[in-house]
């Protein structure tokens, strides 16, 4: 028997079969990792590269995503132990709102202490849907736009599948608000200042182009 040949075999069978079970094992092992860690558990929202989504299934080879467009996300455990993990609405083991931002721009016209005073009242009396009450939402002055003072709304949200709806109604309220003080929502426009910077070299140049001309009889009745 050669034994060097059955040693020379099994290698690179070996090999072989590990090569071809890496991404499975790795797999395999990132479930148990998960699994061990609670790094993310049923019923959480996480958010993951370019997706975000409810934790629906967790199994040791993937991980389901259920997204708000309907859409189910199956992410390998192994990429998912290698990539960065955003869980939302979660402190720990207790679960808390996700905070949203909604931005706006009034003209310069109105100070920005009348606006957020405006807008922040507004907001707490209209009491819409999935807007926690604590921590309370409030009106920040954001930053200096070409056309407007830019304000952005913070909100907590409770119900995270209720996302986009949630900031169109604090839209809806902004709007109203504004529109019923008179505060107005500029169109975009931008002033450019033009400096004419007279070269002496040139006036030179200029100066000597209309002397020759004026003495070309050609030119001279113009």
């Amino acid at each position: 028997v050669n034994l060097a040949g059955i040693v020379t075999t099994s290698a690179v069978v070996t090999g072989v079969l590990a090569f071809s079970l890496q991404e499975t094992l790795g797999n395999l092992w990132g479930g148990i990792q998960i699994q061990l860690d609670n790094t993310c558990r049923l019923g959480d929202w996480i958010h993951v590269d370019t997706v975000m989504g409810q934790v629906v299934d967790i199994r040791w080879r993937y991980v389901a995503v259920a997204t708000n467009s309907g859409e189910t996300v199956i992410i390998p455990t192994g990429s998912l132990s290698k990539s960065r993990v955003v869980v939302l609405a979660r402190r720990g083991d207790k679960r808390i709102p996700w905070r949203r931002e909604v931005e706006f721009g009034v003209s310069y016209d109105t100070p920005p202490s009348r606006v957020i005073a405006a807008v922040d009242a507004a907001l707490i009396r209209a009491e819409i849907p999935h807007v926690a009450a604590h921590p309370r939402l409030d009106v920040l002055c954001h930053n200096f736009g070409d056309s407007a003072y830019y304000y952005r709304v913070r909100y907590w949200l409770t119900d995270l599948v209720q996302d986009t709806w949630t900031d169109s109604q604090v839209r809806l309220h902004v709007a109203a608000t504004l529109a019923r003080h008179r505060m107005e929502i500029p169109y975009p426009h931008r002033v450019l200042v033009r400096a004419k910077v007279q070269d002496p070299r040139h006036v030179r140049e200029l100066a000597a182009r209309r002397g020759t001309l004026a003495r070309l009889d050609l030119f001279m009745p113009l």
